[in-house]
């Protein structure tokens, strides 16, 4: 079941015979009613993360914007570009077949109506989503855009949900095993002693929650001295393979990565043991599953079948596979990575044109907003002038434009690209679409993508060169968690002092501005 997914129909003008763009024709989300994100949360996402270029949030807005404030920016985005009449809120894509070959067709999409669904899954199940009493439609389309965000299909690791687990559970009253996806209200561990596995950006939410909770609702508790194993709430915390530090956080132990269960205890890869846990929480990521192009995928109930009356199942969900079979038409994906895709957007399959499946906010960690524009404006000028963005004349000196020469020019980038990856110690294959890898920053892959089109003439020249992410954004980006610990000083002083800062902030200038005021201010009162 798709969250998000976006499609692009193309109409042919009868007397130019030229291809006109509607984009965000239509759009199926679940996403703005099924999320339920935490209350009464810290605020960590900074507003550069999630706002749209040439869109600033409104003035006195928070540089740590609420979720409220999230959803309302997002709606007033939808309203101003008039974006509305193109979603259908509460649609799922259930199956997206290809039909055709790698030189023409259609997709065929199948779309549940009935609404959003989230359920919570016991340990170590599938989640059945049973088609057979959904309201559907059948829709065809030229292009497919995936946009579903990484953040739906938890990952476990593998001593989480077997035998040892289970009986771990089974021998202590009120013991819980929980993914962060499920996480919701903090105050609920009030009292509990946690296990936090996993220190990227939800776990590291969870442990200041979990113990800023605790701090106000157990009082009598010091949460300023490091906690013994009598105290009522301990919170332990767990480092996963790449993790990073979080900085010292009152009430917290840090333990080594967890190794396991016993009966009655959990175990670390030190020989440690705790014995007292009462709920472990596993922040361990998410698996890239697309279950509306794989029919097989588990997430499927019932199956559906792979290849009926010249429909082509595009991808194949193998969480072994380490590199690219020779042979295989269809795309695959190992649950971390999703391949062969060019420029991390465009669809390799060879049973599809070029420009028929696309994929957007696959790269991590991003400024996602940024991200999406940079993408879509890619993606965008690929459907419309896939000759444009990719000329071959030159290189065969013939006119007409040869997708197949163009297919095996971006494999071969993409296999360089692997073997530099590799070359640098990292294996692409277990990352997955990682920025940080130390090639390059975000924000150059974003200059890249737009670069590529102005040389094509397809994107005005600005100044001389065109930079599409301004550096003022790149500076803040390098500055995100020096940023975070100085605007909570700032609000730590009150509401006038948040409100000096942020007068007069209106235009991204101004707020690009507002932030290097901020790191200076921050080095020379020694935040850093």
């Amino acid at each position: 079941m798709a969250q998000l997914g976006t499609h692009i129909s193309r109409k042919r003008h009868s007397t130019h015979n030229c291809t006109q763009i509607h984009p965000l024709r239509q759009v199926i989300t679940n996403s703005c009613t099924s999320q339920h994100p935490p209350r009464n949360t810290d605020k960590r996402i900074h507003s550069i993360v999630v706002a749209y270029p040439g869109f600033p949030f409104p003035p006195y807005t928070s540089l740590y914007p609420s979720f409220d404030h999230i959803q309302t920016y997002h709606h007033s985005f939808a309203a101003h570009f008039e974006l509305y009449p193109y979603i259908r809120f509460n649609h799922s894509l259930e199956s997206a077949y290809w039909v055709g070959n790698a030189s023409n067709g259609f997709w065929e999409l199948s779309i549940s109506t009935d609404g959003p669904r989230e359920e919570i899954v016991p340990l170590g199940k599938t989640p059945a989503h049973d088609l057979r009493h959904s309201s559907r439609i059948t829709r065809r389309f030229d292009h497919l855009v995936v946009a579903v965000g990484h953040n739906h299909y938890p990952s476990f690791p593998v001593w989480a949900a077997g035998t040892a687990a289970n009986e771990w559970l089974r021998n202590g009253k009120g013991r819980r095993v929980m993914h962060s996806i499920y996480f919701r209200e903090p105050e609920v561990f009030a009292g509990r002693i946690i296990l936090v596995v996993g220190a990227g950006g939800s776990g590291a939410d969870i442990v200041i929650w979990c113990s800023g909770r605790a701090k106000r609702v157990c009082l009598h508790i010091n949460l300023q001295l490091e906690l013994a194993d009598s105290n009522p709430l301990q919170v332990y915390h767990s480092f996963s393979r790449m993790g990073a530090p979080i900085g010292k956080t009152p009430g917290v132990i840090y333990k080594p990565r967890t190794k396991g269960f016993t009966a009655s205890s959990v175990q670390f890869e030190d020989g440690t043991e705790v014995s007292d846990v009462e709920v472990v929480i596993l922040a361990t990521g998410y698996n890239h599953r697309l279950p509306f192009l794989d029919p097989s995928d588990p997430y499927n109930q019932p199956s559906r079948e792979l290849l009926t009356n010249g429909r082509h199942v595009i991808m194949n969900t193998n969480a072994s596979a380490h590199s690219r079979s020779e042979g295989e038409q269809r795309l695959t994906t190992n649950l971390n990575y999703i391949f062969p895709i060019a420029r991390q957007i465009v669809s390799l399959s060879s049973l599809h044109p070029l420009n028929a499946l696309f994929f957007i906010n696959l790269p991590f960690p991003t400024a996602s907003a940024l991200n999406s524009i940079a993408q879509s404006t890619f993606a965008g000028h690929l459907i419309a002038h896939p000759d444009r963005v990719y000329p071959t004349s030159d290189i065969t000196g013939q006119k007409g434009w040869n997708e197949t020469l163009v297919r095996e020019m971006l494999l071969k980038n993409l296999t360089a690209f692997e073997n530099r990856v590799a070359s640098e110690g990292f294996d692409v294959y277990h990352l997955g679409h990682r920025t940080d890898f130390g090639l390059y920053t975000d924000a150059e892959y974003q200059d890249s993508l737009i670069a590529h089109l102005q040389t094509q003439g397809l994107v005005p020249p600005h100044g001389g060169g065109y930079i599409f992410a301004e550096p003022w954004r790149t500076r803040a980006r390098g500055k995100i968690l020096e940023l975070r610990r100085i605007w909570k000083e700032i609000e730590s002083r009150g509401g006038e002092e948040v409100k000096r800062w942020l007068d007069g902030v209106e235009t991204e200038g101004e707020w690009g501005d507002l932030m290097d005021r901020l790191v200076k201010w921050g080095e020379e009162h020694g935040i850093q």
